[in-house]
Order: C-alpha cells, then structure tokens, then sequence
C-alpha cells in the first residue's frame, strides 16, 4: 500500500553553506579559529575520491598529510595527530574538517554543472562517419603501425 503523503525529498547535492574560505588557483585556504587549514592537490573533476594534502597549523605548530577525505580511517588518524600536534580538541578538528570535505564537495558540484557538452558539427560528423565506413579503413590502420592484430579485424 502506497503512503498518500510522502516524506520530503532528500537532497543530495552538497548542503548550501557559506563557508569561509580562499579558493585559488593551487589550493583552499579555511581560517577557522584557532586552527587554520591549506589544502592542495583538489581536482575538481574527480568525482568519487578527495585525495588532498591538509596543512593544519595554529600558531608555530602545524601537521601536513596526504589522504583521501572520503576514506573515514584515514580522517580519523588525522584528528588524532592535529589535535595532539596543536594540543586543540579532536572534537573542534573533526567539525573543522567537516567543513572543509564540503567546500571541495561543492566546487565539484558547480564545476560538474558547469561542464558544457560539445555536439560536433554536421561536417565532422559526415567525415567521421566517412572515415568509419571507407573500405579501406585497414590500410589506414596498417599505416599507422598497428600491423600484428589487423586480420583479426577481418574475423566476423
């Protein structure tokens, strides 16, 4: 039996939230007080990983590493080293954190829908179909160098 009302969508875009921060060209700088982070390595059109290097410092003390935000293990041996680096809760690191997996999160997102397909054009399209269809399609692949596997083209 089917509900009458059901439950609010679930939305599954990143939450939108302003957080403070300076995106550059090489890396996200986050100052959240009294721990300010750096990271580096971000790719905004991977989409599954957020392998990225964290630099946390307050004051004269700082922890650097490489890991992938998503990996939960990996964030939690890092809570425990910037907190004991700094000598800051774990606590306050890991909603830090939390903040800073969502920024990257969200540039993914708008880089993901900012990203425009490109239709070929009625000519490029006419010769490469051209091109798939002409019978000598082998010569040009002989040509190029691709000799051993040619008349295995040939097998139906």
């Amino acid at each position: 039996m089917v509900p009458d009302a059901l439950p609010a969508q679930v939305e599954l875009a990143a939450p939108a939230l302003e957080i403070a921060c300076e995106v550059g060209e090489t890396e996200i700088a986050f100052g959240f007080d009294p721990v300010h982070y750096r990271v580096r390595g971000f790719d905004a059109t991977a989409t599954g990983m957020l392998k990225v290097n964290v630099l946390a410092s307050a004051g004269e003390c700082f922890h650097v590493d490489t890991f992938d935000l998503y990996h939960a293990k990996a964030r939690t041996t890092y809570f425990a080293r910037v907190a004991a680096k700094l000598r800051v809760k774990e606590e306050m690191v890991k909603v830090d954190l939390g903040r800073v997996l969502l920024k990257p999160e969200m540039l993914q997102t708008s880089s993901a829908l900012g990203v425009a397909h490109h239709e070929m054009s009625v000519e490029d399209r006419r010769a490469a179909l051209d091109l798939l269809c002409a019978p000598d399609l082998l010569v040009h692949y002989r040509s190029i160098g691709a000799t051993s596997h040619w008349k295995a083209l040939l097998a139906p």
